[in-house]
Formats: C-alpha cells, structure tokens, sequence
C-alpha cells in the first residue's frame, strides 16, 4: 500500500500572482500530509505581461476566459504566507534561461525532489537535474498533435474530438520531456469556455497523483517518453478568432438541434461475427430484438442464467430506465418481462455468477448507492450495497483472488475510470490509491463483460465517446492489476454495422462462444424526448 514517503518540493513562479487553478493545484498536494512545500522561487528578472501584443480578438477572448474562477488571479499572501519566497534572477540563453551557480547551490540545500513550474519560461542546464525528480510542469494538450498556445484554442479551431493533458519532467529539449500523467477528455464543441475549465481542472489533482505514485512504487517516478513532435502553434490573429468564433456557434447551433431533434433509439441484437468492412472492425449478422413502442428503447444488454438477456428498458416519457428480461433462443427474442422498476433510473445489469451463485449489479446512481443483488429462480434474495455514490456502469470482475469493481462516476461518466478491490464479492471495498487510474474518453467507460482471450490475456471492453456517445467498442488488454498500479492498453476496436438501422453507436459488447451480446444506435425525432429538452432550455434561459 501507499508509503508515508516525504516529498519535498518547491514552485517556480514569475510574480506572487498565480491563476486559481495554480493555486488550487498546490493546494490539492498541500491537502496530502506528505508533501511538503518547502519555498516559492520567484523570477526576479521577469518582465510585466503586455496585452497589447495580442490581436484583439485574442485578447477578447481571454476576458471571456478570465470571467471563469478557474482562470481569474490571486495572490499567494493569502494561503500560503508562511512559505518561504526566494527571489532568483536567471541568466538568459537564447530563448532560454539558466540558473546561476550560486542559485542553485542554494537550491540544493534544499534537498527537493520536485518543482513544480508555474513561470521561468524555458529552462535549460543544471536546474533541470536538481530535484531528485525533475522539474515538472503543464501542457495542455498533446504534444504529438499541438505545441505551443494557447491551450485549447487550435484544437477547437481544427475541429478535434479530444484534448490532451500532460504533466511531464523537463529535459534539455524543447517539448520532449518524459510524460508522468496524461489525460484526453472530450471537446465541448458548444462552449469553449465550459472545455477549457474542465481541461484544466482535470489537471489540478495530477501533481498530487504523480506523488502518490512515487510512494506506491518505491520511490521511483513512472514515466513515458513523448513520442513525437507536433507542430508548433502560436496566438491566434484576428481573423482565426473570427473562424474561431464561427466554428464556436455552428457548434452551439448543431449542439441544440442534435438534443432537441436527434433523439437515441438504442435496440439489442446478438452478433454472429466481427468482419473487416470500410477499414475496420464491424459486428455483422446481427439478430436484433423487436423495437419498443415510440419513446421507449432497449440498451446495455448482458447474458443472463437459462439464455436470459438482462437490459435497460428506458422510457423517455418518464426520463427512467427499468431492468427488464427477455428469453434468446435459436435466434429468436421472445418473453420480455420487467425485472427491476421503482422511481430511480436503471441501467447497465451487469450479470455475474461466481460459486453457483448468481448476481446482478446494474447501476442505479439516482439512488446514490450501488447495489449486489443476490439472485436465485430468478428472484432477489438478497441486496448488498457496494459503494455509496453515484456511479456509472459498474462492472465486477474476479482476478488473482480478488474481486475488482471498475465505474465511472456520474460527473465525469465518460472520462475517469475508478477501481475499488474487495478480497469478498460483498465487500467492503477499498478504492484504488491512483482513483482516477484512467482519464480518456475514448477507452475508459465500462462497455461490457470483461474476458480472457486465446492467450488468457484479460481483455475489458470499454466505450469511445470521443466522437458521439458510445461510438464504438475498445478492446483493452490489461497489463497490470493490482492494490498499487494499474495498466492496459488498447488492442482493438469495433464498431456497430454500417449497413445497419443501428449503425451510429455501439457501446455495450459482451462475448458467449462465438456470439456477441450488443446494442446500437439510430437517430429520430422522438416527441417525449423534444418536450424534455425544450422545457429544460426554457427553463435556464429565464433563470439566466
């Protein structure tokens, strides 16, 4: 388990003036009694910020952006007055700067083992050795696709899908430090400003997190190199802020449009193989189960005891999902029945059986607990509840002894992968020292029953939403699993039937000999689901 290794560190800033999410950053380490602010070092030689050499379109946009309490200014005097500041004045070479001898002699007195850069500019020379673990400082994107600034901007203005978020180790070479945490959330093409705050609040636990790691791993830093060089990007002119703020409202029009108009019509089937089509992987021969009546669709399905399939029966009228049944024999869907129904939305019934004991686990975040239902004849028997809080797809596996439970949790359901470990299906579960173990849109959320492969490799299916909810199905192989770390790459990923009905998602996949438990996706305008949101914009346009 975690270490109560001390680790000391400092922050390089150029003024006493730091953004809130600086601030918060060193609070959230501060907050963690084993680590140790040991002295702010201040850029003595830093000169004032000058506006004026922005475009004014930039410029008006950072406004916007510093309306936000993430990105407004305060000072360090505040919180952390009792904290050493010493002031340095670094020698400039090139577009660089170094310390100076007698500087870092003093700054090696301090035996610290990280700083944390939040000023300084590009730093070069024997500064970068100091600390026992480098100094460490922000991107906010990937450097693989965009270097540069400012963060969030060029990759709204390309039309991405994602933005990246690193935390990495400087090195001598510009942009080519070695990576200790990385994120990849979703762009919220409807608003820049809501992107950009959850991009860098995301980052504000990674400093803290890199830290715990170090003690889990016996005091030695995890990281990864970045593997190539994107382009470098500059502040914009006026005229991409123009194209900047065209791209912003036909983003927030189709935005609107796709939720009052595009409804989800979701349907489970059984797929009988996965071929190549179009340059990827599809499911193909696909059974499908009968539509629902208008308003009401079927989703997130899993194999159940006797050829039962336990799903999500949602009802856009009441807003609600139920866990429903059905019978699937010999390609036929027939019996449907409802199996669990109260005033709280379910969905994902995650099925199990371990010891001839069966069970059900299906989310139900309404009610802020997660519940293990005990079944037998097809009855609850008995209720167990896991984890209060509201999660997301809740999934449960047994591996190595130990019973391993990975959800999302509902604010950030697409994004941050939790695990928590029991040594007894019932409980009590103990969250993983690294929660979020995972933050990626594109192969984080639970999609299905994890399994072993041909070469007993454990595979856990998982959802890409990058590009629209539930796209498609990533197939992750897991490296590592266990109370310290947690690993798993992406090997493979499927996508729903182009020539389907349900061909723009498929985001539950579970595998039973050679078949293959599904769902899909088609758009309609669905009446319920139009009135549901217009009254809901109504509703914040006048309270605005």
């Amino acid at each position: 388990m975690i270490s109560n290794q001390v680790i000391r560190f400092a922050v390089m800033i150029d003024s006493p003036i730091l953004k809130n999410w600086q601030l918060k950053t060193i609070e959230r380490l501060l907050e963690n009694p084993s680590n140790e602010l040991v002295v702010f070092i201040e850029n003595a030689n830093q000169s004032s910020y000058r506006a004026s050499k922005l475009s004014l379109g930039f410029r008006y946009l950072e406004r916007q952006l510093r309306k936000s309490y993430l990105f407004q200014s305060n000072s360090i005097e505040a919180e952390f007055k009792k904290f050493e500041r010493i002031k340095l004045e670094p020698k400039k070479q090139g577009i660089a700067l170094l310390i100076i001898k007698d500087d870092l002699e003093k700054l090696n007195d301090l035996k610290l083992d990280f700083i944390l850069r939040f000023g300084f500019g590009i730093l070069k020379g024997e500064i970068l050795n100091l600390p026992k673990y480098g100094i460490w400082s922000f991107h906010h994107g990937k450097p693989e696709e965009f270097r540069g600034g400012p963060p969030s901007f060029w990759e709204f203005l390309k039309g991405n899908n994602t933005n990246g978020i690193i935390l990495q180790q400087l090195n001598e070479k510009l942009d080519a430090g070695r990576v200790l945490r990385e994120g990849n959330i979703a762009i919220w093409k409807h608003s820049y400003i809501e992107h950009t705050n959850r991009l860098f609040n995301y980052g504000i636990d990674f400093p803290n997190w890199v830290c715990n790691s170090i003690r889990l791993n016996n005091g030695e830093l995890n990281s990864r190199p970045i593997l190539k060089k994107g382009p470098i990007y500059k502040t914009p002119s006026n005229w991409k802020v123009f194209q900047f703020y065209f791209k912003l409202l036909k983003g927030k029009i189709l935005f609107h449009y796709i939720q009052l108009f595009q409804g989800e019509i979701w349907n489970i089937g059984v797929a009988n193989s996965i071929e190549e089509s179009r340059g990827r992987k599809e499911v193909k021969d696909i059974v499908w189960a009968a539509e629902n009546k208008s308003g009401v669709y079927k989703a997130d399905p899993f194999w159940g005891e006797d050829e039962k399939v336990y799903f999500e029966n949602y009802d856009y009228r009441t807003l609600r999902g139920d866990i429903n049944c059905i019978k699937y024999e010999n390609k036929q869907w027939a019996n449907e029945s409802i199996f669990r129904q109260d005033n709280t939305h379910y969905s994902y019934p995650f099925y199990l059986e371990s010891k001839n004991q069966k069970f059900l686990l299906p989310e139900n975040f309404q009610s802020n607990k997660l519940n293990l239902y005990k079944l037998e004849k097809g009855e609850i028997i008995n209720t167990v509840t896991l984890l209060e809080g509201n999660w997301i797809d809740p999934t449960l596996i047994e591996h190595e002894g130990r019973w391993w439970l990975f959800v999302t949790p509902q604010e950030q359901s697409n994004e941050a992968l939790h695990i928590y470990f029991s040594d007894n299906i019932s409980g009590p579960y103990q969250a993983h020292p690294l929660n979020p173990v995972k933050i990626d849109i594109c192969s984080t959320r639970p999609g299905g029953m994890p399994y072993f492969n041909e070469e007993r490799s454990l595979i856990r299916p998982s959802q890409n939403s990058a590009k629209t909810y539930g796209a498609s199905i990533v197939l992750n192989k897991i490296l590592v699993l266990n109370e310290n770390h947690f690993e798993e790459i992406k090997i493979d990923e499927i996508f729903p039937d182009s020539n389907s009905k349900y061909k723009h998602a498929l985001h539950t996949f579970t595998y039973k000999g050679n078949q293959i438990l599904i769902d899909g996706k088609r758009l309609a305008f669905i009446a319920p689901s139009f009135w549901s949101q217009l009254k809901r914009k109504s509703k914040r346009i006048f309270k605005a």
